[in-house]
This record gives C-alpha cells, structure tokens and sequence, in this order.
C-alpha cells in the first residue's frame, strides 16, 4: 500500500473478527481475531499499524530492506521521529542478536 520495502509474499493475511463463509483464492489467509486489535485506517481502509506491521515482519524480511521501509515510512510522515527512533533501534537490536 505504501511501498516501503520490496517484498513478495506468498500469502496475504486479512485479519477479522468475523468468521468468513465465502471461498477465498489459496493466497489470501484469514485471521480470527478474538477482539478487535490495534486498528488504523490509511486512505480508507483498516490497516495494521505500521510500526506493529515492520515489526511483524522481522523474520521474513531482510534487516536492511526493514531499514529503508523505517526511513521511507518517516520520509513519507507516516511515522514520528519517536517511532522511527525506536524502530531503528529495534532493528539494530535485531541485527545484533538475531534470534
């Protein structure tokens, strides 16, 4: 959506709270949530917050192409100084100890 970082997944997860009784295409997921979660909306549409969602990716995604979604994210305001602060330092942290 907001092409921060270069990344082809082989499945796209769509979180709800309600069940889903319609057949989807194999490459989208679905996720029951319990509750409703940490919710934003980017141009419309419910979003996973991106800092939640950069994070989520740690283990799936290459540290660097992480990097340059933090820097794109702030460049593009979608993100504080503050939050592009903490994720760097969650990343560095990362490359540090990897897990």
């Amino acid at each position: 959506m907001h092409e921060l970082a270069f990344f082809n997944p082989t499945a796209i997860f769509v979180a709800t709270t309600k069940r889903i009784r319609k057949d989807l295409p194999g490459y989208i997921k679905t996720v029951t949530l319990k509750e409703k979660g940490s919710v934003t909306y980017y141009e419309g549409i419910p979003s996973q917050h991106i800092i939640s969602a950069i994070l989520a990716c740690r283990k799936s995604i290459m540290t660097d192409r992480l990097e340059n979604a933090v820097d794109e994210a702030g460049k593009q305001g979608l993100i504080t100084q503050e939050e592009t602060e903490y994720l760097s330092e969650a990343l560095r942290n990362e490359r540090q100890d990897p897990k």
